[in-house]
């Protein structure tokens, strides 16, 4: 090493704390390194602390469970799943990996505590789905705190409030990091090994715009709000870059649908993005609208609209309905299915002052009120509704289930758009997660995991998977210290 000077070091130094982050932690602690969490948070919990389970095939979980009603999906259907999905598109390598140890992670949060309710495919209108989805008591917010825990107690320290702003190189090898403590006093950390796992760009709107797949007016999308604990805005990429390393594949985004402004699970945003009338600023039906209830196809519909933006069109019946039954669609822990809506009349005042829905007797006062080309909508809504009395949809092909006439006053407009973007990759790496060159070359004492390594997808996230974004944070975290562990006991 040429003369470099740290204030500190470290065996291992893992650059965010979320499900990525940790579980590399815990496996390079538990193998005897000495470990260091850097997280620029307050809390080391990151995006996983919101998510409903993990993916995983062939885990003690799934056998338990096997001969039952659900098919649980074994190694080999989860990697042609994955390779089908994305036309190809996926590193196969990295594949491979993912599947192979993916019930490994599972064991290791069961280790740690974590209880495993039941094992599901997650949306009911998508019979292709796998059951690979690993639902734990309490989300993934016990997960991570159960998590976290293990992490403490096996040694590891954890600094909260400590961005990294850079790493440190010598002679094209990362040796350390250098951060910022909670005081904002510098601090450079020596590591022989670094692992990226800040979470991916979701929360960064420029990097947003630069890098996503689905194209639209990405400034519209509302990110994950600061208080409810993520920041994910790409520190990841600038550090990998830095070293040398190259983004390819960072374009994944996982996108959801809802009303614009609102948290997860608000029920006035849920009603807008019903299976009922969307229609875009040109005042016309795009989508069969039963795609509300496949996840993130709703997101990438909206995506591709004028300015990112539609509007859900409802009358007093579908109202009631969903206050007295539930919404049609559902958003994990956020968003029951069939839940009643307690709150969707309040909620809807709110928007209705903040200009984001409207109320009106008329279909002809609804269109004046929100600005859309009025003859081309009501013209629309005269269609859409005689479709639906005959339940079928020669237009798009929306499930007849679905097909509800809007002609009940009051009437409803919602103003909905894409919202709550998760990326899903952007470092290229390899199997063992070691970040890769422009030469494809491993850049010495790098790795990136989680949101921030590509390989795992094609050009979108893949809905017949479920768990996927959580089950390689674990994964892939855990993989690259065992490769770290492997090198350094070999050293």
């Amino acid at each position: 090493m040429s003369g470099i000077s740290f204030d500190v070091e470290y065996d291992l130094a893992v650059i965010g704390g979320g499900a990525a982050g940790k579980s590399a932690a815990l496996t390079a602690a538990k193998g005897g390194l000495n470990v260091v969490i850097l997280e620029k948070m307050s809390e080391a919990m990151g995006s996983a602390q919101h998510a409903e389970g993990a993916c995983a095939f062939e885990s003690s979980e799934q056998k338990a469970r096997e001969g039952g009603d659900v098919h649980m999906p074994t190694k080999e259907e989860g990697f042609r799943e994955y390779m089908r999905y994305s036309h190809y598109r996926a590193n196969a390598p990295i594949v491979s990996m993912f599947v192979k140890n993916s019930a490994e992670a599972i064991e290791m949060l069961r280790e740690v505590g974590v209880e495993f309710e039941k094992v599901i495919s997650y949306l009911p209108d998508m019979p292709e789905e796998l059951a690979s989805m690993h639902i734990p008591k309490g989300m993934g917010m016990r997960c991570q705190e159960l998590l976290q825990k293990a992490v403490r107690d096996a040694g590891v320290d954890i600094f909260v409030n400590t961005p990294v702003e850079h790493l440190i190189l010598d002679n094209g090898a990362v040796v350390g990091v250098i951060a910022k403590d909670s005081d904002g006093n510098e601090i450079q950390i020596g590591a022989k090994a670094v692992i990226i796992a800040t979470g991916g760009y979701g929360c960064n709107k420029e990097l947003m715009k630069k890098y996503n797949y689905i194209g639209g007016d990405s400034s519209v999308w509302a990110t994950i709000p600061p208080e409810m604990g993520v920041k994910n805005t790409g520190d990841g990429f600038a550090l990998a870059e830095e070293a040398g390393g190259v983004i390819n594949g960072g374009g994944v985004v996982q996108l959801f649908a809802g009303g614009i402004g609102k948290l997860p699970g608000s029920e006035s945003g849920a009603a807008g993005t019903q299976p009922c009338l969307w229609v875009n600023q040109g005042g016309e039906r795009f989508i069969n609208e039963d795609i509300a209830t496949k996840g993130t196809f709703a997101g990438t519909a909206l995506a591709g609209q004028k300015d990112s933006i539609a509007y859900g069109i409802l009358d007093q019946d579908m109202i009631e309905y969903l206050q007295n039954v539930g919404s049609d669609t559902s958003f994990g822990a956020f968003l029951q299915m069939h839940k009643p809506m307690t709150h969707l009349l309040d909620e809807l005042e709110q928007d209705m002052a903040a200009g984001q829905a409207w109320k009106a007797d008329s279909m002809e006062e609804l269109v004046n009120q929100i600005g859309l080309p009025k003859e081309v909508f009501l013209e629309t809504v005269e269609t859409y509704n005689r479709a639906c009395d005959r339940g079928i949809d020669e237009e798009f092909y929306k499930e007849p289930r679905f097909m509800k006439a809007i002609r009940r006053a009051p009437f409803y407009a919602i103003r909905i758009a894409p919202d709550y973007p998760t990326t899903c990759g952007g470092i290229m790496v390899n199997e063992k997660l070691q970040v890769l060159n422009r030469e494809r070359q491993p850049i010495a004492g790098l790795f990136a995991t989680g949101n921030d390594a590509s390989g795992l997808y094609g050009d979108t996230y893949t809905m017949t998977v479920p768990g996927s974004t959580n089950g390689f944070a674990h994964t892939s975290g855990m993989v690259a210290a065992k490769y770290i562990l492997s090198v350094l006991k070999s050293e």
